[in-house]
Formats: C-alpha cells, structure tokens, sequence
C-alpha cells in the first residue's frame, strides 16, 4: 500500500530486496532489505497480530517478554499491515532441548495474570468438556470405551487446573518461534 511505502522510503531508503518468507500465521510475511537495515513486513487479513503489537506487547516487554519490536501499522482495503523488527537468526539448534535462558522467558509468561492484561483478543480458549471425553470415547468400541472412562475421567479431572485461565500460556513455543538478535539475545515471536 502507499502509506506503507511512504513510510519505509522516507525511513530507510529504497529497498534493495524484498524475501518472502514462510509462517502459519496465515500472514504473508517478507523481509525487506535496504541498504543499511531490513524489516519484517506482514501483511493478514485479520487485526488480531496489530493488537496483540499495540496492547499486549508493551505489557509483555514490562514483565521480561523479549518481543519483536513493532515500527508500524496500517489497515486498509487489502488488510492489515506490520512493519517489525527483523530478528534476523533462527534459534540455534543446541538451545532446542530445554536451554535456561528460553525456561526463564517461559515461566516469566506464564507467570503473567491474565487479569493483568487488557481483553483486546478474542482467542481460542481450551476446555475439556464431558462433552468431549464423550466424543473420543465414541470413536471406540463399547468395550474400548469403557476400559477407557475411568482413564480419561481421571485424566480430565488431573487436567482441570491447565483450563482454569489464569495466567497466558504460550500455545506455541516450539524452536522455529524463537529468534536471536545480532546481540545474542533471544525473542519470541
């Protein structure tokens, strides 16, 4: 969009080259090179990415939660647009299997009241429901099912604390969402 190249020229100059990157997110995601920087540029059809940069970002950051650094945004007919700070390693493979540094970050997050935290995002909130245990005992025999009540009941109730939605949980933090700054430090993504 305009507005966003009237934004990065004037601030970084002409782009030397523009690299798509992969993502889940559902977003296209690209790295624009310029002579002296990058950025990372997303673009989604969803808000939820701009207000997670604009209201929880700076409350995550206050608690110790190393985030990408949020530049821009802009919405628009074709959707929504972030300008951030490129991060520009992948978390070293020898820091995949439990480093310290990534358990802190961890437990420094899922220490975090969710009563802290402003109720901008409408997201998934898991539950293990009756209504669930029924229906994986469905897709097994009479038999099967009834071997595997008293299992899942058990399992359900030993699980009840992780639905109680106290605190944020990071749904993802396998190693592909996590970067390191030229300085060594790590981010989350």
């Amino acid at each position: 969009p305009a507005a966003l190249d009237q934004h990065l020229r004037p601030t970084y100059g002409e782009p030397a080259t523009i690299e798509t990157l992969g993502g889940k997110s559902g977003a296209g995601v690209r790295r624009v090179h310029f002579a002296h920087a990058s950025v990372i540029v997303k673009a989604s059809a969803s808000p939820n990415e701009t207000r997670f940069y604009q209201a929880f970002a700076p409350l995550l950051r206050a608690h110790g939660i190393p985030l990408p650094g949020f530049e821009f945004s802009l919405s628009d007919e074709t959707g929504y647009w972030l300008v951030l700070e490129d991060i520009p390693h992948p978390l070293p493979k020898e820091y995949w299997n439990g480093d310290r540094r990534l358990v802190a970050v961890l437990a420094r997050l899922h220490s975090i009241l969710l009563d802290n935290l402003p109720a901008v995002l409408v997201g998934y909130l898991p539950s293990w429901t009756d209504e669930l245990t029924e229906k994986a005992l469905a897709c097994f025999s009479a038999a099967q099912s009834a071997a595997l009540r008293p299992l899942l009941a058990a399992a359900q109730a030993n699980a009840a604390p992780l639905f109680r939605g106290e605190t944020i949980i990071s749904a993802d933090p396998n190693p592909l969402n996590w970067g390191i700054r030229d300085d060594g430090s790590l981010v989350l993504f």
